[in-house]
């Protein structure tokens, strides 16, 4: 109610988030602090992931991962920017990827339907624009489980995002689709 931003209200909203991670008023009140502070984002990354593994389907902690992690992709931005370093920042820019992409990987390992995990990885590749590998890693899922919907989602959402199912990719897929249905004829 005082507004209070301190490194004692940053740790009240952590204690009420392990008493109701679903409370999207915390989450948006521990953003206003960590900004107010000048906090760590790298460590509240980490954080929120142990919160995530604990509560893969809850949205608040996914869209609180979301906020942080556009928060990082701001810092390296203008860090690099202002030093004209652009190979530099492309090279933070693809590791933060990267840590998104594996984090995701591993919660989606987990619960291949978890809507959230699966929102979250295509907001970063979108986002970031890195759809490299992705048609890749939808066929390692699809090889684990041929009915995997998600999977399938996700590998009409990359094609439609890059580039389009128009002449040899449609044929390509028409191909790898065909070849996926004599697994599971039924």
């Amino acid at each position: 109610a005082s507004n209070e931003r301190s490194l004692r209200t940053l740790e009240l909203t952590r204690d009420c988030a392990a008493l109701n991670p679903s409370n999207y008023t915390i989450w948006y009140f521990r953003r206003l602090v960590i900004q107010e502070l000048g906090s760590d984002l790298r460590a509240e990354l980490d954080y929120i992931k142990s919160v995530i593994v604990d509560n893969a389907k809850n949205y608040q902690v996914w869209h609180h991962r979301k906020c942080i992690v556009e928060n990082v992709k701001q810092q390296i931005v203008d860090k690099h920017s202002a030093s004209g370093h652009t190979d530099l920042m492309e090279k933070e820019l693809s590791d933060l990827v990267d840590e998104e992409k594996r984090f995701v990987a591993l919660m989606i390992r987990q619960d291949s339907k978890n809507y959230h995990g699966w929102q979250h990885r295509q907001w970063v590749i979108n986002d970031f624009k890195r759809f490299e590998g992705e048609l890749e890693y939808t066929s390692e899922l699809m090889d684990d489980d041929i009915r995997n919907n998600s999977a399938w989602n996700h590998r009409y959402y990359v094609i439609f995002n890059t580039t389009g199912f128009v002449g040899p990719v449609l044929e390509s897929e028409i191909k790898f689709t065909l070849e996926k249905i004599v697994l599971a004829p039924n």
